[in-house]
């Protein structure tokens, strides 16, 4: 199965310095591929609570397992992920 077009790799954030208040602002989201290797897509997408979700980054093709519960992220394009999402939203090199 080729996945590199679905939303195979993904990851939650808790935002560092939210505040309840900020809830009051909505989500808010961000699709993009110009920044992105091979024109992979991402999207961040902001939660109330002050959660992010950084995703809909394909995934390198592999043989699917038997069970479903035995997918697993893969490691490499959720560095990958965080790397663009860092420097989008500027955070500093050692958070």
């Amino acid at each position: 199965m080729n996945s590199t077009a679905s939303a195979g790799n993904h990851f939650r954030v808790r935002i560092p310095d939210w505040k309840p208040e900020d809830d009051g602002k909505g989500s808010q989201q961000v699709f993009f591929q110009s920044e992105i290797p091979d024109r992979q897509g991402l999207d961040i997408t902001s939660f109330s609570g002050g959660e992010l979700y950084v995703g809909g980054w394909g995934g390198v093709p592999e043989e699917l397992p038997e069970l479903a519960e035995d997918v697993r992220a893969q490691p490499g394009e959720i560095e990958s992920i965080k790397a663009v999402a860092k420097r989008y939203l500027r955070v500093p090199e050692d958070e």
